[in-house]
């Protein structure tokens, strides 16, 4: 007879054994529990909800950088948009580049300004400097200098 224990059984007494030994088990089977015990639970609960409290405080945070990063984008938009149509300008007809500033532009609570000024004194070479004021303060400025 195969020992109880090579198939996972006990609680028999007196079984034998290859050598002929008499093997002697315990009556009952040890009892397993299942589960979490509540402060397991506790534990675990705590540990979540200090996570989704650090969570949660990320997220303003979050959305003020988001919305800070639309605004330069839309500034450095508007003016690659000015300077390059200040290039087109110097290209088609080199008055339409007029030196000295420009009337500023306001766009959606942008503000642009832009800026020609001789580079040198060469009426050949003007420097066009475009700043756009965003809403909060911050400026964002493109210089390019373009020839006739």
């Amino acid at each position: 007879m195969l020992p109880a224990t090579e198939f996972g059984l006990a609680g028999h007494s007196g079984d034998v054994n290859r050598e002929g030994k008499t093997m002697n088990f315990p009556l009952q089977a040890e009892q397993r529990q299942s589960g979490f015990s509540a402060a397991e639970v506790l534990v675990a609960s705590f540990i979540i909800t200090v996570a989704l409290v650090a969570l949660a405080g990320v997220f303003p945070v979050s959305n003020q950088s988001i919305s800070s990063a639309n605004q330069r984008t839309t500034a450095a938009l508007l003016a690659e948009q000015r300077m390059e149509q200040a290039k087109n300008d110097a290209v088609t007809n080199w008055t339409l580049l007029p030196v000295g500033p420009q009337p500023p532009e306001m766009m959606s609570g942008y503000t642009r300004t832009t800026q020609v000024t001789l580079v040198g004194g060469n009426p050949n070479l003007k420097q066009v400097t475009v700043t756009v004021a965003l809403p909060n303060g911050v400026n964002v400025q493109l210089t390019s200098v373009v020839g006739n």
